[in-house]
């Protein structure tokens, strides 16, 4: 009888052993899940500021600088937002050269009046704007790749649950690197587009240069020169207020 009574008393310890490590191992699962979870939306949230078109400097700053997880977390999400700080500040260049180019001044009637019919100057900032919008797109585009996202976490020595989790990351994915390739890519025509158009207007102005400037407008006495080049102006300022 007392060997029967130790045998239960043993299956039960053992069960109840059995049940507190399943116990662990569930708590462990699903608290490594909710860890997961959290940084994950964390970063989306990161990423979806700095590719939004009208991106708001504080927002981005603020999220990037605020790290929300902890320990091995941590280091993933800190390298995550380092590769998407990085990345927004050469959109950022992109954006502000153009920018401060201010190239719509360049077919104002100030400075119509004062760089002459050839437009040497216009011309010389026209070209090297574009020289310098197309060289940041480059750098640009060769940064968005795989290799160079990871290097980013590469050198933490981190478990290799790590290293998968950060390359299992929203903005790692081949159709995300392809979205903001395009997105880059759109950007990118759309400046060099109104800066051709600006430069049309500039070519139009020294091939038919019997143009003067008459209450601050440019005046032809052919009529249908007047409407050609009045016609390009208005795409210009429409194109920009839209």
């Amino acid at each position: 009888m007392e060997s029967d009574y130790v045998n239960k008393t043993a299956k039960i310890i053992l069960n109840v052993l059995i049940l507190i490590l399943i116990s662990i191992i569930i708590f462990l699962v699903l608290r490594n899940f909710l860890l997961d979870k959290k940084l994950k939306d964390e970063i989306n949230k990161t990423y979806n500021l700095i590719i939004m078109d009208d991106y708001n400097y504080k927002d981005v700053y603020e999220k990037i600088d605020n790290i929300v997880t902890k320990e091995g977390y941590a280091i993933v999400e800190d390298s995550a937002k380092d590769y998407l700080l990085d990345y927004f500040l050469e959109v950022l260049n992109l954006d502000e050269t153009y920018e401060k180019a201010n190239i719509e001044n360049i077919i104002s009637i100030e400075n119509i009046k004062k760089d002459g019919k050839k437009f040497k100057n216009s011309k010389e900032t026209l070209s090297s704007l574009k020289e310098s919008i197309e060289n940041i797109e480059e750098e640009i585009l060769n940064n968005l790749n795989k290799e160079k996202m990871i290097s980013y976490i590469n050198d933490k020595n981190l478990a290799d649950s790590y290293i998968k989790l950060y390359e299992s990351l929203d903005f790692m994915k081949d159709k995300n690197i392809e979205k903001r390739k395009s997105q880059i890519e759109d950007k990118v025509n759309s400046y060099l587009s109104k800066i051709n158009k600006i430069e049309e207007v500039i070519d139009f102005l020294i091939k038919n240069n019997n143009w003067k400037v008459e209450n601050e407008q440019v005046k032809y006495e052919d009529e249908q020169l007047s409407i050609e080049y009045n016609e390009m102006i208005n795409s210009i300022y429409e194109e920009t207020n839209n």
